[in-house]
């Protein structure tokens, strides 16, 4: 183990538990899984103040680091909790922006209501208070200091990366869907898969709109959806948007919820189609796993999915369900289109590695410590 130099106390990550479902959770256990082999390391929680189990947005408003080691890097892996910083800083600060969300999605600012917009803009007047800031993307990056009118010295990369060995393809998978999930084999369907929430910013109305617009052109198709709601308002829309557009739960949509990570590969490999039509994404770990599985990716061009998705996957304006329906008949039909989009998508999750990101944030460490070296 080699600390980093002039360092004599650890890396205090500020996180939540580690084995939360979704992406950030993802982010924060490779983060400390490789860090620790670098560096001391330690696990920290923010202190709520009282009342926070009765209340739970009282957790956004931390009292402090604990345990509080003393010297040593504060690593804040998320924006919520950041507000610390505005009563009772710590430094040498740094803080993860995975996406600024309702900042620059108005889709997404308008289903906020004012206490929760309050609460994060507290969480973003602490966030301009760090030492340095790590985004996952160069589009995120971008967004916050143009956004945050903080300096761009200060915001820095470190993406994203992808456990090849995990995720790769599964033989016979819609085999092991039948047998584990109950969902049945159907040859003249096409399985379009979805991971991901039911928040505004994922975009499903049009999503949903495109699985109908294909169903009415006479594509047999229906859309496996992985993954929670978010929030039961969410499932609501959801499941009323899917009944304006005379779509049938369990013929034309499977709702599968929350799945154990060790099952996710199966998912993709059995999907003919992954498509993430979002109109913001910090990251995008859907689009590399797919790819790892060998399955072709459809996704929008908003936020970071271009950058993510490069040339391996066909892009689609966000909220044009048409186009939408279009580029997944052409992934369903198109043999040699298909077929070049899955190996220039395994070719494109080999450039994200979850090494290359903890070396890309070890040298922010760096660079907070000793700036003029």
């Amino acid at each position: 183990m080699s600390n980093i130099q002039g360092l004599q106390q650890p890396v205090h990550l500020i996180t939540g538990a580690l084995d939360e479902h979704g992406g950030i959770s993802r982010y924060c256990r490779e983060l400390y899984k490789r860090l620790k082999e670098r560096m001391p390391v330690r696990l920290c929680s923010l202190r709520p103040p009282p009342l926070a189990r009765r209340f739970t947005f009282l957790e956004h408003l931390p009292l402090s680091v604990e345990p509080d080691e003393g010297q040593g890097i504060y690593h804040f892996t998320r924006i919520m909790g950041c507000a610390l910083m505005l009563w009772q800083p710590v430094h040498p600060a740094v803080a993860t922006v995975h996406d600024l969300g309702p900042l620059v999605c108005a889709e997404e600012a308008h289903a906020v209501n004012p206490f929760d917009a309050l609460l994060f803009r507290l969480q973003l007047a602490g966030l301009r208070r760090m030492d340095a800031i790590i985004t996952r993307s160069h589009y995120t990056r971008k967004t916050v200091y143009e956004r945050l009118d903080i300096d761009p010295g200060k915001v820095h990369v470190a993406a994203g990366g992808i456990d090849l060995e995990h995720f790769q393809r599964v033989p016979q998978a819609r085999a092991k869907l039948e047998q584990v999930y109950g969902i049945a084999q159907r040859p003249e369907r096409y399985n379009l898969l979805y991971v991901g929430s039911e928040a505004p910013r994922k975009n499903l109305a049009t999503l949903l709109q495109a699985v109908a617009l294909l169903k009415a052109d006479g594509i047999r198709a229906r859309l496996i959806k992985v993954g929670g709601p978010g929030h039961p308002k969410h499932r609501t829309a959801f499941l009323a948007r899917a009944e304006e557009l005379h779509l049938n739960l369990g013929e034309d949509i499977i709702l599968m919820g929350l799945v154990p990570d060790a099952d996710l590969a199966t998912f993709y490999s059995a999907a003919d189609v992954l498509v993430l039509p979002s109109l913001v994404e910090g990251f995008g770990f859907p689009v590399l796993e797919a790819m790892a599985c060998g399955t072709p990716v459809a996704c929008s061009n908003a936020g970071a999915l271009p950058e993510v998705a490069g040339d391996a996957a066909l892009l689609f304006e966000p909220h044009d369900a048409r186009g939408l329906a279009h580029v997944i008949s052409v992934l369903l039909y198109d043999t040699d289109l298909r077929r070049h989009m899955m190996q220039r998508g395994l070719e494109q999750c080999r450039l994200f590695s979850w090494d290359r990101m903890a070396t890309e944030t070890e040298a922010v460490y760096r660079e907070i410590l000793h700036p003029d070296t």
